[in-house]
């Protein structure tokens, strides 16, 4: 099964794939999942499964927990649905204080468009819902380097080279896949770090096939419409069990 790893980018989404690992852009996840199809294993950096009154997400806290700081402050608080569904901010954090107690940041607002776009397809598509993942980059970037998060911006040259570095003990190719992809995306509104993270998911999602993936937290709880509210992320070189402990378990795939 081919594994894609799906990136939020400025003209929509970047994908890169264990079968053609080089980056391509597409305007929506509709397109994309039809470019893929059914026999492919998603992995997306975006939030899926939206908390509410009756429901609350542990795997946000649980990440920055093993992060640490500077890298924790990548993970943003997931709004409730009815905020992700509300017309304006105004009203979004109207919600939000109503269903969760807190407010929401204008880092997150801004990316509530794309949230709400997984959301329905994820609602309408039901199939997807097994096939489909959320993982965060900087946690899947933590487990390859077996339990050492990054230590230099991705924004910057260093933090580039740092990433490249790790997925190359996986993929001995991934810098001139990256390169390669450079040229593919140049002028479709594609960042640097859109690339590397996508290619970082397609790496994961890989090893999370052969029976090397794990996510947190370890007892998973579904939202309102039964999608998992949780984060997967691959098996580095060291063991799982003596890093994470309770907190996670194997990744059981359908």
């Amino acid at each position: 099964m081919v594994s894609v790893g799906i990136d939020g980018c400025k003209s929509g989404w970047v994908a890169s794939s264990s079968e053609d690992p080089c980056t391509l852009v597409f305007k929506n996840i509709k397109e994309l999942t039809r470019f893929y199809g059914k026999d492919a294993f998603y992995l997306i950096d975006i939030p899926i499964g939206l908390p509410s009154f009756n429901v609350t997400r542990e795997c946000e806290s649980m990440a920055r927990k093993l992060l640490g700081m500077p890298r924790s402050a990548s993970v943003f608080n997931v709004p409730c649905r009815a905020a992700v569904y509300s017309e304006c901010y105004a009203d979004a954090q109207v919600e939000n204080r109503k269903q969760l107690g807190k407010g929401l940041s204008k880092q997150t607002w801004n990316i509530v468009a794309k949230i709400k776009e997984v959301d329905e397809f994820l609602v309408s598509n039901p199939f997807y819902k097994q096939i489909v993942r959320e993982a965060h980059p900087e946690l899947c970037f933590y487990s390859l380097n077996d339990g050492f998060a990054m230590v230099h911006s991705k924004k910057s040259a260093e933090g580039e080279a740092e990433r490249l570095g790790v997925l190359g003990i996986y993929n001995s190719t991934i810098q001139e896949v990256f390169n390669q992809s450079l040229s593919l995306t140049k002028g479709r509104q594609v960042l640097r770090d859109d690339i590397i993270d996508s290619l970082c998911l397609a790496v994961s999602g890989t090893l999370i096939q052969q029976k090397a993936g794990w996510r947190i937290p370890a007892e998973v709880k579904s939202d309102d419409e039964g999608i998992e509210m949780s984060m997967v992320f691959a098996s580095g070189t060291a063991s799982p069990a003596n890093r994470f402990g309770a907190m996670a378990a194997e990744v059981q795939l359908n």
